[in-house]
Formats: C-alpha cells, structure tokens, sequence
C-alpha cells in the first residue's frame, strides 16, 4: 500500500504499521481492479518484509488474510492446457518429419516428445534453458534395461529437480506396445545417430544441447500442422497428459506422483482424462 493511498483512505493513520483491516480493504481493491491473485500476492509479501525489517507485526500472518488470498488463488482463471493423447502423440511426431528439415533432428525430436510424455518431463529438465544447465537429465543419468539382448526400458536418475530438496528421483520408462509411440524405440534409434555421450542427453548433430526455445517452437509447429489449439497445447501438454495417461493406465496416485516429483497433492489437478474430450 502506497504512502499516497494510506493518505487518501486514512488520513489521520500513520502509514506503518498496517493493520489487518487496511490490508484487507487493500487486497479487495486489488482484486475489484483486476489483479491477478499471484500479484495481489506479491503486494502482500512485499508489504510483509517491509514490516519485517521494521519489527512490526506482520499482517498478513493472520487468519483473515491467509483466508482472502487462499479465495483469490481459488478462483483465478483455471489452467486452460490440454492434455495430450495417446493419438495426439501420433499425430504430432508425424508431423515432425513436415515441420523439420534433417533427419537426425526428427529423430531427435521424437525422442524428446515422447520421453517427455512418458516421463512426466517439464521442458527445463529436457532442454536449456536461458539459466543454464543446472537440471537438465544429463547421458550419465540414463539407464538402459536389457532382456533377452533387447532393451525393454529405461530408468533416469534424476539428483536435481523442482522441489528436489537433495532427494534422488529414478524415473522408470518402459517399452509401448504400440510402435509409433514407444519411447524406448525412440531413444535407441536417437541413441544410435547421437555421436556425443557426455553432457546434456538431448544434442544437436553440432553437439550443441536442445534449446527450451527450440524445443517450444518445434512443438508450436507440429500443433499448428495438426490443426490443434497451439492456445491451449504446450509444452506442459505432455506433462499433463502423461499424469493423465498414467491414471487412466490404472497407475496409483502415489506412483504417479512419484513419477512427476510432485511433493504435494498438487499432481491432482493434472489428471484430467474429463478434458479428453475436448481434444478429439
């Protein structure tokens, strides 16, 4: 809350601290002109620290506020993404080879949509990112299963991830059934033209790891070719519809949420084989 607003609304109060009511009344106002709950939230962090660092009491650590932003959160616009299916995955792996010049980076790509489906992968733990390599699945990382001199599956051993907090995630992938979609016969053949066997998992031919930026426009080209909503299919699409896949696969909630590195419920509101619908 601004010096000029505390000014307007109560002239005779000091500007710090501010009490319970102020910041109520404050949120509210935010929220008639249309702020975002994640900026209204911010005001109020921010209004926090500076009654931090003068040893006021806080606040917004009151029940009241807690409760307004928790309502706020509620009802913010839902996420609009839709999953990917299993038919969607077909479709847009087909069109790579429509989208893309070379075959090595078709191969590439492929092998990268589908790991990504299948693993519950966010884009910044498949490609670089603007920050850096810090989490992204490096070819050290990769474990190869064999059976009967045939690989069946894979694992990923992940050290570094969103919320990782020192915990080691291992991320099964096994071999589909159905050819056109299967990981596992994707990653071997990107495996067999990969010269590099270092670093980052996913490279270019030039050695160069997969940009997040190459990685989204791809993906934004393949969607367009496919005729889908590139609005509403993204990168997050697989993440989503591999959450969904898992459940409707009949996977418990706790080994999908193994599987995606959620520390919370929160993998919950990625299940959505209701919005399967909507993208047939």
């Amino acid at each position: 809350m601004s010096k000029s607003g505390v000014l307007q609304y109560y002239p005779s109060s000091p500007v710090l601290p501010v009490s319970v009511t102020q910041l109520a009344q404050f949120i509210t106002v935010c929220n008639n002109r249309k702020y975002q709950a994640t900026t209204i939230t911010s005001f109020v962090s921010a209004i926090a620290y500076v009654h931090k660092i003068h040893q006021f009491p806080n606040p917004s650590d009151t029940f009241l506020i807690k409760k307004l932003l928790h309502a706020l959160r509620r009802k913010s616009v839902s996420d609009s993404r839709l999953p990917f299916t299993i038919r969607h995955l077909q479709d847009i792996t087909h069109a790579l080879s429509h989208v893309l010049q070379d075959t090595y980076t078709i191969v590439l790509m492929r092998a990268m949509f589908l790991i990504a489906f299948f693993g519950l992968f966010r884009v910044g733990e498949l490609a670089v990112s603007p920050q850096g390599q810090q989490i992204v699945i490096q070819h050290q990382h990769l474990k190869l299963v064999t059976e009967q001199n045939k690989v069946t599956s894979c694992s990923i051993q992940f050290n570094q991830y969103k919320h990782s907090q020192g915990q080691v995630a291992i991320i099964p992938i096994k071999r589909m059934s159905e050819k056109r979609v299967c990981p596992i016969r994707s990653l071997m053949k990107y495996l067999k033209v990969c010269r590099i066997r270092q670093g980052p998992l996913f490279q270019h031919l030039s050695g160069h790891p997969v940009t997040t930026s190459f990685f989204r426009s791809t993906l934004h080209s393949c969607v367009v070719f496919c005729h889908l909503d590139p609005t509403r299919y993204k990168t997050h699409s697989f993440r989503i519809g591999g959450a969904t896949h898992a459940h409707l696969s009949n996977m418990s909630p706790v080994q999908i949420q193994q599987l995606g590195r959620w520390r919370s419920s929160a993998f919950l509101k990625y299940i959505r084989p209701t919005a399967l619908s909507l993208g047939n």
